[in-house]
């Protein structure tokens, strides 16, 4: 069924967002977790998921992302947010609301509701391992997802990100001279 709205299941502000968005909007779309979704057969990558909400129209479409992808859920959602989503596409505020975006996604683990599985990875401690798992370096922090329990991860270790979605953790790396 389509229209897709693919969100980060593991933020919770984007949670809390797609909650309020199915409660008060209640757009006639699929919302799934990108971690939920078969990513392959809607011809997107883990990286894209990470970057932004992903809006698919259709199957083989291109997706929407950013603020175009939530004009896009307002349009299909109950009176008066299609009016809201389509005045979100005019030229010049489509701009705005990409850049509105941005800044939110950047800062959505400063927001209410959040959680440090909410902070973006810094782009220079991303890498790539054996097996093509990415690598990223957690936050002191940072919570581990791999089990129901949501035990904090130690300070020094590095988060493995499985292709299945699931969390494990490495060796913790040695102290930096």
């Amino acid at each position: 069924m389509y229209p897709i709205l693919l969100f980060d299941g593991d933020c919770a502000f984007c949670t809390a967002s797609v909650n309020f968005l199915q409660r008060y909007i209640r757009p006639k779309a699929r919302i799934i977790a990108w971690q939920r979704a078969d990513l392959a057969t809607l011809g997107v990558s883990e990286q894209e998921c990470r970057e932004s909400i992903q809006w698919f129209a259709a199957p083989g479409s291109r997706p929407l992302t950013q603020g175009r992808a939530v004009a896009a859920a307002l349009c299909c959602g109950a009176v008066p947010w299609p009016l809201v989503g389509r005045l979100m596409q005019v030229p010049g505020v489509v701009q705005v609301m990409d850049a509105a975006y941005r800044l939110v996604a950047a800062n959505r683990f400063r927001l209410p509701g959040s959680t440090p599985a909410c902070r973006l990875p810094d782009p220079s401690t991303v890498g790539e391992a054996e097996g093509g798992v990415a690598v990223a370096s957690a936050p002191a922090s940072s919570t581990a997802r791999g089990d129901s329990a949501g035990a904090s991860a130690p300070a020094s270790s590095t988060a493995l990100a499985a292709p299945s979605g699931a969390s494990v953790r490495a060796r913790p790396s040695a102290p930096a001279a």
